[in-house]
């Protein structure tokens, strides 16, 4: 049985790092190999060397295949630049089926109503496509819309894009290395897969209205300022009943505590 290994080029600002792991059905993921070498030609994650940058990918790849013993010659690619961006587009098809039922071929059709055309990607390239709501004749379903019935089918759709000259430079580095790339993968949605919950992405995505980051740390600072925001109503909450209680018992007792002063006990 043919073992499913999976290789992951990660080039920053910092440094280049490469993986190999193992995708095993028992047991998940097990990691093969790894290495992190300091980045040279490389310079807020666009190429500016790439004679350096392909001697620093070729030592994290020698060192990958003699930790784990197998040939680097294809990877998925993921880096992040200023030159990445996003978009959001809205698009509506009428119902391919007589019945009005939304199918398969009713939301590749809106996708693909919506995918900006030629001119407006005339210097940038889609990375990936996420459908982020649908509706269904006006009628709003988040996520998935088949089965639903109707006449039009309406979508929001985000497109992940990059310039293509700092994406064309990039690749053609790695591939001048050796290494066939697989797919390219921006660094803040790796981060973020790798970071946030199952539940979670949907909320991010359908929040996301501005350049991407370039960093695979600033992807994860919306959602630390979230939770830091979410502790801080916390205790200001507590603080709040603790007060009220405090007020509630001083009104309470107050009276009580006037009128034992009155009474002589003698």
């Amino acid at each position: 049985m043919p073992r499913n290994i999976v290789h992951i080029l990660d080039i920053g600002s910092k440094s280049v790092k490469a993986l190999a792991a193992e995708r095993k059905s028992d047991t998940g993921i097990h990691i093969l190999g790894a290495a992190a070498v300091p980045a040279e030609g490389v310079r807020r994650g666009m190429v500016s060397n790439p004679d350096l940058l392909a001697k620093k990918i070729r030592m994290a790849v020698s060192e990958v295949e003699r930790f784990s013993g197998i040939p680097f010659k294809e990877a998925y690619l993921t880096f992040g630049t200023p030159a990445l961006g996003a978009s959001k587009v809205r698009a509506r098809v009428a119902v391919a089926q007589a019945s009005g039922e939304v199918g398969t071929y009713d939301v590749e059709r809106v996708m693909a109503q919506a995918r900006p055309s030629s001119r407006d990607l005339q210097n940038r390239e889609i990375l990936d496509t996420f459908g982020l709501n649908y509706s269904v004749d006006s009628e709003m379903i988040m996520r998935d819309p088949l089965g639903m019935k109707g006449e039009n089918l309406e979508a929001e759709v985000l497109f992940v894009t990059s310039l293509l000259k700092p994406l064309r430079e990039m690749v053609s580095v790695v591939e001048e290395v050796g290494v066939a790339i697989n797919d390219v993968i921006p660094a803040p949605l790796a981060s973020a897969r790798a970071i946030l919950t199952p539940r979670r992405p949907a909320a991010s995505k359908t929040t996301c209205s501005r350049p991407l980051a370039s960093s695979s740390r600033d992807s994860a600072r919306p959602e630390l300022w979230r939770l830091i925001l979410e502790r801080r109503r916390l205790i200001s909450r507590l603080w709040k009943k603790i007060f009220l209680f405090r007020l509630r018992y001083f009104l309470l007792a107050a009276p009580i505590l006037r009128t034992i002063s009155r009474l002589d006990f003698r």
